[in-house]
């Protein structure tokens, strides 16, 4: 009885809910600022709210891929390895931090004479080294792309990661001081 109960009165609970999410309240005070609120007071004025849009994310995972593919895995100058970013993750938000970002990298292979490590920020060629670590220096807050590659000796592309996003937040210098009364 009590499990059909539950049954019943769940699909009553979410219209409510959704009701009630739809309707709003404007308040406009004596000196001419307006407040919104969803709780309704005697002198709130009852405004009806458009649904919010949303959009379904779909995961993303990870994964290398090979710029020589088309010659069986291997590319023009013979690297035929894999190569991915493991420090920052896909997705991770990291704090806004003056010491630089610090990017790691994993190859399952050594580099050959004159290939290098190259890392892009948002696109843009930022390090190269023969390392596994790099420091990008200060990346500012915001929505930022990584990208590893091996590089030829001339510069010409061998072996990329996949792009990886991460965001980056920043504390506000913006601090709050009352205003005066009237």
């Amino acid at each position: 009885m009590f499990k059909t109960m539950k049954i019943i009165l769940m699909p009553l609970f979410l219209i409510c809910a959704v009701v009630q999410a739809e309707t709003g309240y404007r308040i406009v005070h004596p000196d001419g600022t307006v407040e919104f609120s969803d709780q309704p007071t005697p002198e709130a004025e009852e405004i009806k709210l458009r649904p919010v849009p949303t959009i379904k994310l779909v995961p993303v995972t990870p994964s290398s891929s090979k710029v020589g593919s088309e010659n069986g895995g291997k590319s023009d100058d013979g690297f035929d390895g894999t190569i991915v970013i493991t420090s920052p993750q896909e997705g991770q938000t990291l704090w806004f931090g003056e010491s630089g970002l610090k990017v790691e990298v994993a190859i399952d292979l050594a580099l050959k004479s004159g290939q290098l490590i190259q890392i892009s920020l948002d696109g843009k060629p930022v390090s190269r080294g023969t390392g596994r670590s790099f420091n990008l220096g200060v990346v500012y807050r915001g929505s930022h792309s990584l990208q590893a590659s091996v590089v030829s000796a001339t510069g010409s592309t061998l072996y990329s990661s996949p792009p990886l996003n991460f965001y980056v937040r920043q504390h506000s210098l913006f601090k709050r001081t009352p205003l005066p009364l009237d």
